[in-house]
């Protein structure tokens, strides 16, 4: 992953199918793509590991303004923890996390 993203680096909308069922989601896989500086538009579909995924490492990525994160739907959905990790992110405007009750 780290190499593609490599590759990549004038990307500026990606979708994401982390589709594993072997292995989350982590916060490792997001420092990846947080090296996308020109990235303005991402949506994720993963399972997200409840506790080594946050989403904060995505506030090195300064275009950022729409993110969709989308559980998997084998996985238990997003945590708390998830959810709050996600409003450190600014300059957002648009974000979208179905699948929690604070949707």
């Amino acid at each position: 992953m780290l190499e593609l993203a490599g590759r990549l680096v004038s990307l500026q909308e990606l979708v994401l199918l982390f589709n594993n069922p072997a292995q989350q989601f982590e916060s490792r896989h997001l420092a990846v793509l947080a090296g996308l500086k020109n990235l303005r538009s991402l949506t994720l579909q993963a399972s997200f590991h409840p506790e080594t995924c946050s989403f904060t490492v995505l506030s090195r990525l300064p275009h950022l303004s729409a993110l969709s994160v989308l559980p998997h739907e084998a996985s238990t959905g997003l945590t708390d923890k998830h959810v709050a990790s996600l409003t450190t992110l600014p300059g957002l405007a648009s974000i979208e996390f179905p699948g929690h009750p604070r949707a």
